[in-house]
């Protein structure tokens, strides 16, 4: 019965895709944050940790259960890889390439686009950098709108998980297998450990 409901949610999800697309696109407030704070996340920030962050002002943060509404990782060139919603343009050639999916983004860019930021990091450090390598074969990828965690599209919360779980098998075992993985679930798991956050001005 639940994984009947939940296909029938990913249909639905699909079937709205389009107002999903035209959500994301909706609101952005300027950071809040000083160059002193963003300064220290890039003294910090190391690769293979996990970034949380909210966007005041954006629309979809109402949908998004917690304090944040979004996940990157951030790989081993320090550069950010997250997944956000899928933006086709046509390139120089007239062919559509997607903007949006899986990308990269400098740090320094990511950290001044947000209103607050958590960071956490895998225990085990040869896991953080194994993942943050393994992250890198995501980009390019589209947006997963239907929150699948087990297809060849990705949403943001997907894709740190998809980089560490080939390296540790425990990694988001108390979320079970046919639920999305939401931020909130970064800042409960047991093997990553809290580095930063704004919220509470660590």
């Amino acid at each position: 019965m639940a994984d009947r409901t939940m296909q029938l949610i990913r249909k639905l999800l699909l079937f709205l895709k389009p107002v999903q697309i035209w959500i994301q696109g909706l609101g952005h407030v300027e950071s809040g944050f000083t160059k002193e704070y963003i300064d220290y996340l890039l003294m910090t920030i190391k690769p293979g940790d996990i970034l949380g962050s909210y966007e005041s002002g954006r629309f979809t943060s109402w949908f998004i259960k917690g304090d944040f509404d979004h996940i990157a990782i951030v790989n081993n060139d320090l550069y950010v890889v997250e997944a956000v919603g899928d933006d086709f343009v046509k390139d120089r050639n007239g062919n559509l390439v997607n903007k949006g999916g899986v990308r990269k983004v400098k740090l320094e860019e990511w950290l001044w686009k947000k209103t607050h930021v958590f960071v956490v990091r895998h225990y085990m450090e040869h896991v953080a950098l194994a993942a943050s390598i393994e992250c890198n074969k995501f980009v390019g990828k589209n947006y997963d709108y239907s929150f699948d965690n087990h297809n060849e599209t990705f949403y943001c919360s997907e894709i740190p998980y998809a980089s560490m779980k080939p390296f540790f098998e425990s990694i988001f075992e108390n979320v079970p297998k046919n639920k999305a993985i939401l931020p909130i679930d970064y800042l409960t798991e047991y093997y990553l450990i809290p580095i930063a956050n704004s919220r509470t001005k660590e």
